[in-house]
């Protein structure tokens, strides 16, 4: 075996090490109910019927249906276990490791500089976030397919073949399935033919360093299909997040902001590289952006473009990482607003590969004028990386559940919202109400038009029997944003236990129409309109709820009391059965069975004498 082989062994062995504590770690409540948990689709496994679903523009406000088959394997093979959902996304990352080393001592012959490169890459603390969250397994599936069409690519400029040319345009295509975040990979192709490729002709003739340059043009025409599938996929994207609402998030902010604060998340951003301390989960927009913070990014990202433009021609490696780096960031630097978050780790998976390729290649050059260089600069690469190694095992391990992923999330930011909301949210579901609404109320303070807080407040209140508190905290929920279904059937709920079914009602059809698919929203109104004496409508939500969920045995249940009440007895009696038997728990079901059915009997005729 090689020595680049057992490198690339080794640098797999320890990001399995590093991120080793995701066995312990389960879902959180942050888009893994949307992605996984919570969706019937995913939760239905790979099949025929959700293959034409996972094409649909617009859920998780992305088009992604790779990432969802993807998903759907994991419950084929897992069920709800979380253990393996981790275990599969840390499989493609650390296959990630391994190519891309390949690929870069691929290109640049340089085995050292790579074996970096691709450490920063499997182990920098900034890349648990896509790897320990499994909602985020696009990043990880993209990025390997990326990678996959790189070395395709390299492949075919080495060789030629339409079959190479082929295999890296469908990878390609494949890998904007999974995450479009891949769109700028056609950018990065032209500056590999700059450095490393070496394929740019020379003005006087000739090319650098290869027998056969070529012109820009010439570049630019062959890679026309990968700007083709990329602008194709830019398109998709803004459709499904302007069908899933993702675009400009709750508060359109202007664009002046937006480029501000763009300038300074990648300033924000580097720094993290060089000292990854206060990582969170989520880090919200700053209220106020100060101009002198924004003057200073701006120049000091202009200043650093400009000198690696001016090094281009002797040190083409600072310019392409640094444009790689750059470049790759552009279509989540937030100048089109998607979402609430200033920035996210998520965000430097690939991009964070041009920073390593800059330092490394610029570290070597810097130690090569000493007569020890080489050996501090290696020692200094092994600090720096098991350094890396350390932080983030005890990165993965913050996202083992809710409480200590986002009650780190709330001690290392200011102002933040999300996480305050977050963390109040994983303290209800532990009965841990008066620090629960600590956390709601922290979260208002940050954002007072937050109707996800006021609702959740409600909802707290409403179980420590405080209801006109609770229904005043659900109006104001539905007044900041009319579009939020659930608060209109809690607002509905805790109405009709006052005895106010009027209002409720129009809560409850309010919902319907905001989330007509949703079939607890169907079941309640039946029940409520079952305790009104509205049979037969009930019957008609119930009848919804349990097509949108065949399964759903409190459905069947309460559909049973109403076809009871209106004397339609063998009727309620099959809608019981199967109620019980989907919901054995129920004793209460039980025994109104076995009442019905030895009232069944007393009343049936005796059989004739013969």
């Amino acid at each position: 075996m090689q020595r680049h082989h057992l490198i690339a062994i080794g640098l797999v062995l320890a990001t399995l090490v590093a991120f080793e504590p995701l066995r312990q770690n389960g879902f959180v409540n942050f888009d893994d109910g949307v992605y996984i948990t919570g969706n019937p689709h995913v939760q239905s496994g790979l099949s025929p019927g959700e293959f034409a679903w996972a094409f649909n523009l617009g859920h998780a406000s992305n088009w992604h249906p790779l990432t969802w088959f993807s998903h759907m394997l994991d419950v084929s093979l897992w069920g709800r276990d979380a253990r393996g959902h981790h275990l599969t996304s840390l499989a493609l990352h650390a296959l990630s490791v391994a190519l891309l080393f390949l690929l870069v001592r691929r290109m640049t012959k340089a085995t050292g500089k790579s074996a970096f490169v691709a450490a920063a890459f499997a182990l920098h603390p900034l890349h648990v976030e896509p790897v320990a969250w499994v909602s985020e397994r696009k990043d990880v599936l993209s990025a390997l397919l990326g990678f996959l069409s790189l070395w395709a690519w390299v492949g075919w400029t080495e060789k030629g073949g339409i079959g190479r040319y082929a295999a890296a345009l469908g990878l390609f295509a494949l890998g904007l399935m999974a995450k479009p975040m891949l769109v700028s990979l056609p950018f990065v192709l032209l500056l590999l033919d700059a450095w490393p490729l070496k394929r740019i002709a020379r003005a006087g003739g000739g090319s650098s360093g290869m027998a056969s340059g070529r012109s820009a043009g010439a570049l630019l025409r062959e890679k026309i299909p990968f700007f083709v599938l990329a602008g194709l996929s830019c398109a998709m994207t803004v459709v499904a997040q302007r069908r899933g609402g993702a675009v400009a998030g709750v508060v359109a902010l202007p664009l002046s902001f937006r480029l501000g604060n763009a300038a300074c998340a990648y300033v924000a951003y580097i720094a993290k590289a060089l000292w990854p301390a206060k990582l969170s989960v989520f880090y919200p927009y700053p209220r106020v952006l100060s101009a002198v913070k924004v003057a200073a990014c701006s120049l000091f990202l202009l200043g650093s473009t400009a000198l690696s433009l001016l090094h281009a021609r002797a040190r083409p490696w600072l310019a392409v990482g640094w444009l790689w780096w750059v470049g790759m960031l552009v279509p989540v630097i937030g100048i089109v607003q998607v979402g609430q978050q200033s920035m996210a780790d998520r965000y430097t998976y690939m991009p964070l590969v041009g920073l390593a390729i800059a330092f490394a290649w610029g570290l070597d050059e810097l130690v090569s004028r000493w007569s020890s260089g080489k050996t501090a600069s290696a020692v200094l690469a092994v600090a720096v990386v098991g350094a890396w190694a350390v932080v983030t095992r005890t990165q993965t391990a913050l996202w083992k559940d809710d409480l200590s992923l986002f009650g780190h999330a709330v001690a290392v930011t200011e102002g933040n919202s999300i996480a305050h909301y977050r963390l109040g949210y994983a303290l209800s579901e532990q009965h841990r109400f008066d620090e629960a609404l600590a956390e709601y109320r922290e979260a208002l303070a940050a954002n007072p038009r937050y109707a996800d807080a006021h609702n959740d407040i409600g909802r707290v209140l409403e179980r420590q029997g405080q209801h006109e508190l609770a229904i005043e905290s659900y109006r104001k929920a539905v007044e900041i944003d009319p579009g939020l279904a659930v608060a209109h059937l809690n607002l509905a709920h805790a109405l009709d236990a006052s005895g106010r079914f009027p209002e409720a009602a129009l809560h409850f059809e309010q919902a319907l129409r905001i989330a007509p698919d949703v079939p607890e929203a169907h079941n309640d109104y039946a029940v409520a309109l079952s305790q009104q004496g509205r049979f037969d409508d009930a019957l008609a939500h119930f009848s919804q709820a349990l097509r949108l969920k065949p399964g759903y045995g409190d459905a069947y249940l309460f559909q049973g009391l109403a076809l009871a009440n209106m004397g339609r007895v063998s009727e309620a009696i099959e809608s019981l059965r199967e109620g019980i038997r989907l919901r054995p728990d129920r004793t209460d079901a039980k025994g109104l069975l076995e009442q019905m059915l030895r009232d069944q009997r007393a009343t049936a005729p005796s059989p004739a004498p013969r």
